[in-house]
């Protein structure tokens, strides 16, 4: 669970599975088991700085969604459907470079 205090008053909370990225803004405190918390779920750690724009971001080894997608897309590549996919993007990319080319 994330949990957000002002003058140890909570004002929010989350639960970790619900979160893919964490926002800090400046003069932020967080504990090390938040780290090592969201590291372990794929959670991304955004600092941002004075202006609202990210300048440095932590993420954990463990990449779930990649690594499940990864594997989704090389048991594609063995499934009948992968032969029509290949066939519908490749006249796609056709009728895109004859709308180009006419141009």
């Amino acid at each position: 669970m994330l949990v957000v205090k002002e003058d140890n008053r909570v004002i929010y909370e989350a639960p970790l599975s619900r979160l893919r990225t964490v926002r800090l803004e400046r003069h932020i405190a967080l504990s090390s088991d938040l780290v090592l918390a969201c590291a372990a779920r794929g959670i991304k750690l955004v600092f941002l700085d004075w202006r609202g724009v990210g300048v440095s971001e932590l993420s954990g080894t463990y990449q779930h969604a990649v690594v499940k997608v990864r594997k989704s897309q090389f048991d594609f590549i063995n499934s009948e459907n992968s032969c029509s996919l290949a066939q519908e993007v490749i006249k796609t990319k056709i009728k895109n470079q004859r709308a180009v080319l006419l141009y």
